[in-house]
């Protein structure tokens, strides 16, 4: 007697159960122009300072050190750091409960920083907290000073690539991704 094991996928276990299938099987079901729609679709109502942008990694530098620099302030520090009390803060800063961006840009630019070095290396990615700067907002928002005053000391995310090796140089020419758009 031959012991056959048949293995069946979670989405028709799923479907026999009367359940939706998962949301992984019905995006594979979708051609790659349907999926690209459907991201649109999920994406376009963001306003373009809401999409995120590709940024100079200097510029996205001074935003991750102007966010340590008040976390130092207010006690929140690396435990290699010197802490000297009382923190005292006379700055109020706006809370940011999380940042929106475009998915599909997004996964683009992951796309271009993972194919786009000569090297064959496996490139990594950090996410970076930082304070938008004034430097910053002027030079990535100029032509909207309303979103100037909407996130003007306000914690927002980058997304920097490198590789593990720190001979390598800078990834991309030294560019990081600013994810955008700021809720509340």
């Amino acid at each position: 007697m031959e012991n056959k094991t048949t293995i069946t996928s979670p989405d028709v276990i799923y479907q026999d159960k009367g359940l939706q299938p998962s949301a992984k099987a019905r995006v594979k079901a979708l051609s790659a122009p349907e999926r690209d729609e459907a991201f649109d679709k999920l994406f376009n109502h963001l306003t373009d300072d809401d999409e995120g942008r590709e940024v100079e990694i200097a510029d996205a530098m001074e935003c991750i050190d102007c966010y340590n620099a008040e976390m130092k302030k207010r006690g929140i520090l690396h435990p290699s750091d010197i802490f000297i009390p009382p923190v005292t803060v006379n700055d109020r800063l706006d809370i940011t409960h999380f940042v929106k961006f475009n998915g599909f840009k997004l996964k683009e630019w992951i796309l271009e920083q993972y194919y786009g070095p000569a090297e064959q290396d496996v490139v990594h990615f950090k996410l970076a907290n930082g304070i938008y700067t004034d430097t910053f907002l002027g030079i990535y928002f100029a032509s909207a000073p309303a979103s100037i005053e909407a996130r003007r000391n306000r914690i927002t995310t980058f997304i920097i690539p490198f590789f593990k090796d720190p001979a390598k140089a800078v990834l991309n020419g030294g560019k990081a991704y600013n994810l955008g758009g700021l809720e509340p």
